[in-house]
């Protein structure tokens, strides 16, 4: 794919399902097409073949609207779970839960849907992590906090994989290993995207807000926005802590709180110092969660004063710029 001018770039999500023209020439997007992915959740009763036919076709109809004469000949797509060096999808509890039958030919049955093009597949956090790099040398780890979690640990400019491919899903470490702890998407109890992720974040301010009924009503959420444990959502949840109100800091620092002890984990194995942290959940919590999720590692690590947790770009295209600049130029894995 080295040197292409247009590419057709897709970033699968749990929630949303996104598609873009990249242009190389300009570095950015030239078109824009959006729609609700079809995950696990929206379609209940879904099999996970007809969870994985609809993803096909969703992303088929998105193309036809980016591209409806079929000119461009080239497509890459940021997918939410680990991708092995085969490019198959390994796994992806955001978007079919435990369902799946693994490994899973996702390029291979696009490339078949979409006669001619060449399709190349990738980890979303993979694609995402070509928009930040600085130089041939540079070193630091990405991190989405969406509707999961995924990581890349870049090192001399390059994802740090394993010989199958993998490397980057602390979304799945247990972090709370009592029985009690909060399901992940994935089946398994007390793995960090439970406890930090939007999705994960929203289940356990859903929980506490049942729990600590006289608490949640003084809170902003109730108080000021009137919405109820159902009505909660993971957006307002980000909203009334960005505006500093004490119930929502409370459940997001326990999120901020496992991350940092990840990160720090992460910083004295590796040696990286820069964390930045991209998805909409994170934008959505702000600098401020930036800040909490530091204050943690620093808690956590030695000698960390070097460290530093940024928050990425707020356009919420990591995925697909960084997917169209690594096809342009043959970064791809």
């Amino acid at each position: 794919m080295t040197g292409v001018d247009r590419t057709l770039v897709f970033d699968v999500g749990g929630t949303q399902l996104r598609g873009a023209v990249y242009d190389a020439p300009s570095g950015s997007l030239a078109a824009f097409s959006r729609a609700d992915a079809p995950s696990y959740l929206r379609h209940k009763d879904a099999s996970w073949r007809e969870l994985h036919a609809r993803l096909i076709d969703a992303m088929s109809s998105i193309r036809s609207q980016l591209d409806p004469a079929g000119n461009i000949r080239s497509a890459v797509v940021a997918f939410p779970g680990p991708v092995d060096a085969e490019r198959r999808v390994l796994a992806a509890p955001p978007l079919w839960g435990a369902l799946g039958e693994y490994p899973c030919p996702l390029e291979r049955d696009l490339r078949d849907a979409w006669r001619g093009v060449d399709v190349r597949l990738v980890n979303d956090v993979t694609a995402a992590g070509y928009r930040y790099i600085e130089g041939d040398d540079d070193d630091f780890c990405l991190v989405a906090v969406s509707t999961g979690i995924g990581s890349k640990v870049f090192a001399r400019g390059r994802p740090m994989l394993g010989r199958a491919g993998d490397g980057g899903e602390i979304g799945h470490l247990t972090v709370d290993p009592s029985p009690s702890a909060p399901a992940c998407d994935c089946g398994a109890r007390g793995h960090l995207a439970a406890i930090a992720s939007g999705r994960g974040a929203l289940a356990r301010a859903r929980e506490r807000s049942r729990q600590e009924r006289e608490a949640y009503r003084r809170s902003a959420l109730y108080a000021a926005m009137g919405l109820g444990s159902d009505t909660l959502t993971a957006e307002a949840l980000a909203d009334a802590y960005r505006g500093g109100d004490a119930w929502a800091a409370t459940v997001v620092r326990e999120g901020a709180a496992a991350l940092g002890l990840v990160f720090a984990a992460i910083h004295l194995a590796t040696g990286v110092d820069r964390f930045v942290l991209i998805g909409g959940f994170a934008q959505g919590l702000g600098a401020r969660f930036c800040e909490d999720v530091h204050a943690a590692l620093g808690g956590r690590a030695w000698q960390s004063t070097s460290t530093r947790v940024l928050l990425g770009d707020v356009d919420g295209h990591c995925a697909l710029l960084g997917a169209g600049r690594a096809a342009h130029l043959g970064l791809l894995p």
